[in-house]
């Protein structure tokens, strides 16, 4: 390149412009996402307790009310989705 500062211009443009085309545009979307009702964000608070207790003690009944509240959670959330 020679030192003439017309052509670094020159070069410049054409390396923003192709920057530019390489970059991936996104827009921000704005939309209503409601929050979980109260009552399934205490099913799933005590879920966590039972999933604490179970890792600490390995009883079988924590399993059993574990897998229980599993199901139910993805009960409730297929039924809040489809609403």
């Amino acid at each position: 390149m020679k030192n003439d500062p017309v052509d670094f211009i020159l070069i410049y443009e054409r390396f923003l412009v192709a920057l530019q085309e390489r970059c991936t545009h996104y827009h921000m979307i704005k939309k209503y996402r409601p929050n979980l009702p109260q009552y399934l964000v205490n099913v799933i608070r005590y879920q966590r307790k039972i999933l604490y207790l179970y890792r600490l003690t390995k009883f079988n009944e924590y399993c059993a009310l574990f897998n229980s509240l599993n199901r139910y959670i993805q009960y409730e959330l297929r039924a809040i989705k489809k609403a």
